[in-house]
């Protein structure tokens, strides 16, 4: 458990929430940069003939910047359920043959689930559907399954890093791919950890689950900011 996951840390950012006061944080202390410190450890971290998993790809604005940098000798995987996200995700890599597409949802277990359409425009709050969700959200049935299982079937390569973005579904996708995550091949995986969402889904210590998995497979531990969460192995 480090200080972001501990009690009294969870605890104050339960009852800040409501007052608007985490984001004003937030904004306060990386003097508007949120999310351009996690870039640059990314980019950092990806180097020519890498394989690269981008889970919950979006629109492709990571995978894209991903591709250019494995260069053709690596590879990059990207993970997209919405059918309205995938259609620019699609557009927006055509002709990348270092790209692969996979138009399902990684879990913990394998069939359908609900995916509720995120409302902003570029759709990146889009989530599978979870306890407390408002199911007033467009929604749609899309295909899961279990990062080990594209592994073991061959479908995909083990990565050596992983980004994953899956707003409140992020311990379900670590939970599916344990046997990937204890590969020496992987080296580097950046989580964003949404406290609010798992919280509301029933997994109120889940930043602390997730901190405590990624131990047990022999990974260091490091918060780029107050959501994002990178593991690292040497």
């Amino acid at each position: 458990m480090s200080l972001i996951t501990s009690p009294l840390a969870m605890t104050l950012r339960s009852a800040l929430r409501p007052l608007g006061v985490n984001r004003l944080l937030v904004r306060l202390l990386d003097g508007g940069r949120y999310e351009a410190k996690l870039s640059e450890t990314m980019v950092s971290s990806i180097s020519k003939g890498d394989i690269v998993w981008d889970i919950g790809a979006n629109i492709g604005l990571y995978t894209k910047r991903f591709a250019e940098i494995v260069s053709p000798e690596g590879h990059v995987y990207a993970f997209e359920p919405s059918t309205k996200n995938l259609e620019v995700l699609r557009t927006a890599v055509a002709g990348i043959e270092q790209v692969t597409i996979f138009p399902l949802a990684l879990s913990d277990s394998a069939g359908t689930v609900v995916f509720l359409q995120g409302v902003d425009e570029a759709g990146s709050l889009s989530r599978v559907a979870g306890k407390g969700d408002n199911q007033g959200l467009q929604t749609e049935i899309v295909e899961r399954t279990l990062g080990d299982h594209l592994v073991a079937m061959q479908a995909a390569k083990v990565p050596t890093v992983i980004k994953i973005d899956v707003e409140g579904h992020e311990l379900q996708v670590l939970e599916g791919m344990k046997s990937v995550l204890s590969s020496d091949d992987v080296k580097h995986v950046f989580i964003e950890v949404h406290f609010r969402l798992l919280q509301e889904q029933g997994h109120a210590d889940g930043p602390a689950e997730i901190e405590r998995l990624m131990r047990s497979l022999g990974m260091k531990l490091d918060w780029i900011d107050a959501s994002h969460l990178h593991a690292q192995r040497s």
